[in-house]
């Protein structure tokens, strides 16, 4: 059984590296139907997905299965699919990205999802939590430029230039001036 999944997965990872999409697709979806439990199906359906922008079909096909299967690549796509969604200004998605951000850190660790989640939180408007995650981000990387605007932006909102101050001393020490 597994055997016959590798094999799949190997045929439709061959497929979408020589850039035959729609075949590497066909693939992976029977994969998803034969064996429901196999993440990289879902992993490989989602990247050509995403490639052609069709998040509520990656939704459509990760949602069912992602808390059950419980698995941090799932809720890093979700995460990444729902960001874009919100992204393009349909801030219904925000809380969902939140959620499934939060569910991948469960499992992982990493600057850019957490800055993610401060973008993300900011546009909420819930500017201390998303400080907490853009300082998180910056601590993992401290050459981040991205993080340390967010630090910055909502010290801002919050009303703390002291802190602001102190905050680009220390940029210009983690960036050696």
């Amino acid at each position: 059984m597994k055997e016959l999944a590798v094999d799949l997965k190997r045929k439709a990872n061959f497929l979408f590296a020589k850039r035959k999409y729609k075949e590497a697709a066909a693939i992976f979806r029977k994969l998803i139907t034969v064996y429901p439990d196999y993440v990289d199906g879902y992993v490989g359906l989602a990247k050509i997905l995403s490639l052609y922008e069709k998040q509520e079909e990656i939704i459509e096909y990760l949602e069912p299965v992602a808390e059950n299967l419980k698995s941090w690549k799932l809720f890093k796509i979700l995460g990444d699919t729902y960001r874009f969604l919100a992204n393009r200004g349909e801030d219904k998605f925000i809380d969902l990205a939140i959620h499934y951000y939060n569910a991948y850190h469960a499992e992982r660790v990493d600057p850019v999802t957490f800055y993610y989640l401060g973008r993300l939180l900011e546009k909420k408007r819930e500017y201390a939590t998303a400080l907490e995650y853009y300082w998180k981000s910056w601590d993992l990387d401290p050459k981040s430029r991205q993080a340390f605007e967010g630090i910055v932006s909502c010290l801002e909102e919050l009303n703390r230039p002291a802190e602001i101050q102190t905050v680009k001393e220390m940029w210009k020490r983690k960036q050696g001036k």
